[in-house]
């Protein structure tokens, strides 16, 4: 083993042994909190917290990551959309020394509003932006809107945008907007925000939207889920396909196909390999990808063999077969393309499963042009 690597490794493991420790402890007594009270409630479903936590850990925030796995009630709020600000893992264990306290201190870090960078760089200097810990406001100290850079409570965010979804967004910060002081004789540990907000600047909150803004925001919805897709098709391996995927949803032409449709099923090939020659019907290969509405891995098992399935090619159909040994079920197949990869993204508008390579559709589209 070298032992120049191991020297320079050893000093993370004091941040991960804390880190690790807190969260567990922040596990235990939420398990007690939900056992107390009878529920556990929380806006972040079970699939929505699972994809934040694999964009999370793939940006280098494995404890939040870790975090909304184990305790997304953390971040629970009367109203329906969040922006949550991930802390890095060494900021994460610098402010762990009392988890009694972390669930406050994880909810200063939460806004119940969605502000995408974008919407945090229009706000002036001076705006008050209210949190999930209750009477306790976080400052915009200074923001551009031209080149999207924001500074809260002194602290830049520095990843933007990592996690983008309809109703929920995530900023990762490299600081922690307060930290956890000592108060009275008994040396308790209280959540000390700096700098306090001016009750009389601007407080940024829901409003009532025209019906100009609600479309504008919808539209925004349209293209954010689009965008965290090709996030995760990009994070995950499957780069050849998703510049491509990227390319046609730039062009709106995937969106106008399917601008009256909610959902979509993608079969995302990790083997995309198509020469610049075929460029013409390249944006097609990608919709046969497609489906319009939402497929499950047991829904696509429950489907007769042969079963025909529609995609955003008119006229093109995939085939589905079950792949049996003996009498047993051990698979799917579609268009001959076993999927490896069941679920691998999940959302409101998404369900992708993997498969090893493209469809074999270049025949069909070549007859059809």
């Amino acid at each position: 083993m070298d032992s120049t690597a191991s020297t320079t490794k050893w000093w993370r493991w004091p941040i991960y042994v804390a880190a690790a420790i807190v969260l567990a402890l922040i596990a235990i007594s939420s398990a007690l909190s939900t056992a107390k009270d009878g529920s556990s409630p929380s806006d972040l479903g079970p699939n929505l917290s699972l994809n934040a936590s694999k964009v999370l850990r793939q940006a280098g925030f494995s404890g939040m990551a870790t975090l909304l796995s184990i305790s997304p009630e953390y971040y629970s709020s009367a109203s329906l959309n969040i922006t949550i600000f991930a802390l890095t893992d060494s900021a994460l264990a610098n402010v762990s020394r009392s988890p009694w306290v972390m669930k406050d201190f994880l909810r200063y870090h939460a806004l119940p509003l969605r502000l995408s960078m974008v919407d945090l760089a229009k706000e002036p200097g001076g705006t008050c932006l209210p949190t999930l810990s209750p009477g306790k406001n976080l400052l915009i100290k200074r923001s551009e809107a031209k080149g999207n850079q924001v500074v809260i409570n002194d602290v830049p965010v520095k990843n933007p945008d990592l996690f983008l979804e309809e109703k929920v967004v995530i900023h990762g910060i490299h600081e922690p907007f307060a930290f956890l002081g000592i108060q009275g004789m008994g040396r308790d540990w209280v959540l000390m925000p700096l700098p306090l907000c001016n009750p009389n600047l601007k407080v940024v909150s829901d409003v009532s939207e025209s019906k100009q803004q609600r479309q504008e925001k919808e539209e925004e919805a349209e293209r954010v889920g689009w965008a965290l897709a090709i996030r995760f098709l990009k994070s995950y391996g499957f780069i050849p396909f998703a510049v491509q995927l990227k390319s046609v949803v730039d062009l709106d032409r995937t969106l106008e196909y399917g601008k009256d449709l909610t959902s979509f099923t993608i079969f995302a090939p990790q083997d995309f390999q198509y020469m610049p020659s075929e460029t013409p019907m390249l944006d097609n290969i990608v919709r046969a990808h497609i489906l319009p509405g939402k497929y499950d891995y047991l829904q696509l098992l429950a489907l007769s063999d042969r079963a025909s399935l529609k995609t955003l090619v008119p006229g093109l159909n995939l085939e589905v077969d079950v792949i049996k040994i003996g009498n047993a079920i051990a698979g799917v197949a579609v268009n001959g393309m076993e999927i490896t990869d069941p679920e691998a993204f999940m959302s409101e508008k998404f369900i992708i499963h993997g498969i090893p390579q493209a469809f074999h559709v270049k025949e069909f589209l070549n007859t059809s042009t």
